[in-house]
């Protein structure tokens, strides 16, 4: 049914052409993390923002349109990257199910995606500007509390902003989650786990696995996004994600200031404290999100599901078998299929469902540079708000 796997387990040799493609990725994604991180720090020394508005240098109008010529100059940097991560690489690398529509499909979805997800930081940073004016400090940190749970709970709408998705008829869910079922243009579309951080209301499914997995198979990831429901691992993610994001902006926006946060210049500052601090994220974090996954393999396997559903979607995503163990810890918050071969030796301490990913998602709150850079979704607009997840 699925290539990869064998009767007793799963096969780890994989095609030269997929082990390619993963470290390309990964290499991308870690030069334009790295980029922005080097960009960040040294605006901060030597005060890049000094060439914005302070607060008493023009009225909300002005600051609005300065903080949206910021968001103009990231989207351009990011633009090579985009290119590169969307188109070079899925050809170069034979991933044809990244290549929906030729150039101009991708063109395509790339303008529409920048310019929704930019729509969205420019907002998040405007948001910032009014509540310092109004609140000072304490009124950006719970506006970014209350942000966050918006963000989360129009995810589902939101996707449907920043890429073309369609719903198709699928296998129905269960344990009372209701599933729905999104064709997306990219083949590494998986959907997720819907809801307001402490109460799920659905899960969405990629539909480019009907056909090509059984109805078994679908079923049980259906039955996995539910068991992590019930589990309490997706909300325990969700409040990880929610707490790191507000956490980061509340100890950036002290540092700034509540007087200055009501300009472009001080958002601007938070932008590039914020990334920065989403950086010590993107090292800790997948370790709790990869704990998560094994936890649910092994809890899924000795009900006696198996993993070949699972193994589906992870070779959608970059097909990588193995991976070094320092690579994994740093990079990857779905373990490689050698790890997931033999969950019971692993340590679940700490398990929490998709708080990684999530938090990249979130960051956008924190006016976060990095949530389109990470090498799982560069250039792939389907994936800048369901971030790949088990």
């Amino acid at each position: 049914m699925t290539a990869g796997i064998t009767q007793t387990g799963w096969a780890l040799d994989q095609p030269r052409e997929a082990e390619g493609y993963a470290r390309a990725r990964l290499v991308l994604g870690m030069s334009g993390v790295g980029l922005w991180v080097v960009l960040c720090a040294a605006g901060l020394v030597f005060g890049a923002s000094a060439w914005l508005p302070s607060p008493a240098e023009a009225g909300f109008g002005g600051h609005a349109l300065a903080w949206g010529l910021v968001v103009l100059v990231y989207s351009g940097v990011m633009l090579p990257l985009d290119v590169l991560g969307g188109w070079v690489l899925p050809r170069r690398y034979g991933r044809a199910e990244q290549l929906a529509g030729g150039g101009a499909g991708f063109a395509a979805r790339l303008l529409r995606g920048v310019v929704a997800y930019g729509v969205m930081l420019w907002v998040s940073g405007l948001l910032v500007i009014g509540l310092a004016g109004w609140l000072g400090v304490w009124g950006v940190i719970g506006g970014a509390t209350v942000w966050c749970v918006v963000l989360l709970a129009v995810r589902p709408m939101w996707a449907g902003v920043v890429a073309r998705l369609r719903a198709v008829e699928g296998p129905a869910g269960d344990r009372g989650l209701r599933t729905r079922w999104l064709a997306s243009e990219d083949g590494g579309f998986t959907g997720g786990i819907k809801g307001f951080v402490l109460a799920a209301r659905g899960v969405v499914m990629p539909a480019g696995l009907i056909g090509v997995v059984d109805d078994k198979g679908l079923h049980r990831l259906t039955a996995r996004r539910a068991k992590a429901v019930e589990s309490g691992l997706w909300r325990r993610g969700q409040l990880f994600a929610v707490l790191f994001t507000v956490a980061g902006m509340a100890g950036v926006a002290f540092g700034v200031g509540g007087e200055r946060l009501a300009s472009a210049a001080g958002v601007a500052e938070l932008a590039m404290g914020f990334t920065l601090w989403s950086f010590l994220g993107l090292l800790t974090l997948p370790t709790l999100s990869r704990r998560a996954v094994l936890r649910l393999d092994r809890e899924l396997g000795q009900a006696g599901e198996g993993l070949d559903a699972e193994i589906e979607l992870d070779l959608r995503r970059d097909g990588e078998a193995r991976r070094r163990g320092v690579i994994e810890a740093i990079f990857h918050p779905i373990p490689d299929r050698a790890s997931r071969a033999d969950a019971s030796a692993r340590s679940t301490t700490g398990a929490a469902y998709d708080a990684a990913r999530s938090s990249i998602y979130l960051g956008v709150a924190g006016l976060g540079l990095l949530g389109r850079a990470v090498h799982c979704n560069v250039g792939r607009p389907a994936l800048w708000v369901w971030l790949p997840t088990d």
